[in-house]
């Protein structure tokens, strides 16, 4: 009876594959004993050889011992942040053939998550990518600039306005405000200069930016005469 045991610390040990020849060969026998569940791990593989009683017998001859590992080497994953001050990512480093990898990527602030690039080509739109490691690989993780649009109003009550919010670097803002009664819209600024004197306004953002509705109060001015037809107000 022949076998083939695995130990994590070389004391104790597990059969992995074991079988009982009942005659005698003249030439070898090749035997497979796959080990892929212990890929990665520094283990220790002894081979045995059982007298018919059971007990260990010396004298095995052993030769022509292959490990193959073709298929269980490592790879090397890599994971950039573009541009470097946007965000973090993690998940990258070695990995084995055929385990999975998951990378995540995080936007600091002031910056949003696009996507992940390979040599310029998008491989996944979500922050989490998770895929089958079958070699190395250069991923990047792409971000943009986000910037506020905070709107408020000179005189609290005078209307309503929209269009607030997140807005990505480079894209196309429209605010729009809308005044109650008895008031009336005048103008939209930013630190006090004014930007537009239409109701609604449209810019490209690359800042943060702050703006007010501005709005005037109005009032109703009624005039009478004391004789009809005697004259024009």
């Amino acid at each position: 009876k022949y076998g083939v045991v695995i130990s994590e610390d070389g004391q104790d040990w597990t059969v992995v594959w074991s079988e009982q020849f009942n005659e005698y060969y003249s030439d070898y026998r090749y035997k497979y004993v796959d080990l892929s569940e212990y890929a990665g791990q520094k283990v220790y593989i002894g081979f045995r050889h059982y007298d018919c009683d059971g007990s260990t017998a010396e004298g095995l001859m052993i030769d022509n011992v292959e490990l193959s590992v073709d298929k269980y080497e490592f790879f090397e994953i890599t994971a950039n942040v573009n541009p470097e001050e946007a965000g973090t990512v993690s998940g990258a480093g070695g990995y084995l053939y055929g385990e999975t990898a998951t990378l995540t990527a995080e936007a600091n602030y002031g910056y949003q998550f696009v996507n992940w690039t390979e040599n310029g080509e998008v491989v996944s739109e979500e922050m989490v990518y998770s895929y089958t490691i079958e070699a190395d690989r250069e991923l990047v993780a792409n971000f943009i600039e986000i910037y506020d649009v905070v709107i408020s109003m000179n005189i609290e009550g005078a209307g309503s306005v929209t269009g607030a919010g997140t807005y990505t670097k480079g894209s196309t803002v429209e605010v729009s405000a809308t005044a109650n009664e008895n008031y009336a819209f005048i103008s939209w600024t930013i630190n006090d200069e004014v930007v537009s004197e239409e109701m609604e306004y449209s810019f490209v953002i690359t800042e943060d930016v702050e703006l007010v509705a501005n709005f005037i109060e109005t009032y109703d001015v009624t005039i009478a005469m004391n004789i009809e037809g005697s004259g024009v107000v």
